[in-house]
């Protein structure tokens, strides 16, 4: 049995700095297209509502469902908003 050695292993700061680059923005990407969802689901029950009072044959149900998905989406964008700003200010009032 051949035992094989174990090579260094060290730590780069400036590897590190570019991973943390990397899921800085990998996060941001991620509030991008959360965003980008909701934004679609407001454009879209904006655009059945205006079918529906123009006439066009659209129905109730589904004019029903999406406005209650733009609801949530937006109430939920909201307290999500709410909670970042309350955790920061928290931070904020840390003592150093």
């Amino acid at each position: 049995m051949e035992i094989n050695r174990i090579e260094k292993v060290s730590l780069n700061p400036i590897g590190l700095n570019q991973r943390k680059e990397e899921n800085s923005s990998e996060f941001i990407n991620f509030l991008k297209e959360a965003l980008n969802r909701v934004n679609d689901l407001q454009k879209d029950y904006e655009n059945k509502i205006n079918d529906f009072l123009l006439g066009n044959d659209v129905n109730v149900h589904d004019l029903m469902i999406s406005a209650e998905k733009a609801r949530l989406s937006l109430e939920l964008t909201v307290q999500l908003r709410n909670k970042a700003i309350e955790a920061y200010q928290e931070i904020m009032r840390m003592q150093i």
